[in-house]
């Protein structure tokens, strides 16, 4: 990806979840999103790969995106993005503020889809 995307390229609408970690009332441990804001980026599919395990087939899509900087971004979180009325999370790896100066996100994030 170019070290300067203009912003005019910044068209997606990427929702922002974190997680919330809580307990059941059985004691089990369960996982719930939240949204904390939304951010226009760009994308652009690294790789894919395809992988054979116990729950069959699933596929790994690598992508990054470039992002406005969102203070609520880190590793843990996840970006949502609506294509054709169907929701996508991407789980992110790694977000780098390359130019330090609190403008742009670039975003390293994975899709892993069961078949």
């Amino acid at each position: 990806m170019p070290a300067h995307v203009p912003s005019g390229m910044l068209r997606l609408y990427l929702k922002v979840q974190n997680p919330v970690r809580t307990v059941d009332v059985l004691g089990q441990a369960s996982v719930a999103w939240i949204d904390v804001g939304h951010v226009f980026g760009h994308v652009e599919q690294l790789r894919v790969a395809e992988t054979l395990d116990d729950g069959g087939i699933s596929t790994r899509s690598d992508y990054r995106f470039l992002t406005g900087w969102h203070p609520s971004i880190n590793v843990g979180s996840r970006l949502v993005w609506i294509v054709d009325g169907v929701e996508r999370a991407y789980n992110i790896r790694a977000v780098a503020d390359r130019d330090q100066r609190r403008r742009r996100l670039d975003i390293e994030a994975t899709m892993v889809a069961e078949e």
